[in-house]
């Protein structure tokens, strides 16, 4: 299944839900939709995970990129509904110390 993006604005926080497989075409579309929300116009990006079967690494590059581009004007990142597999893989990597990752 091919990666699908939803993204709701409320307020200063921006959620998004993404379903599917993040290969590196899709992680290439995955970048054009956090490059729509502007950084320093979010206090807090959200984004559900539970729907989301495989992240590769250029996936997971993608979300350091929006965490980076989100810090820097002081704002944060949550995944949530991270199925356990993609959890464990993230927390393997030590991404839980840069922003929280939320499981079912």
């Amino acid at each position: 299944m091919k990666m699908s993006c939803d993204v709701t604005r409320v307020g200063d926080t921006a959620c998004m839900t993404l379903k599917g497989a993040i290969y590196e075409n899709e992680a290439a579309l995955l970048k054009n939709h956090f490059n729509s929300l502007p950084p320093c116009h979010f206090r807090e990006v959200i984004i559900d995970l539970s729907g989301l079967t495989y992240i590769g690494s250029s996936g997971i590059g993608k979300f350091l990129l929006l965490y980076k581009s989100l810090s820097a004007c002081y704002g944060t990142m949550r995944l949530t509904g991270t199925p356990s597999h993609l959890a464990e893989l993230l927390h393997s990597m030590k991404l839980g110390d840069l922003f929280e990752i939320g499981s079912h």
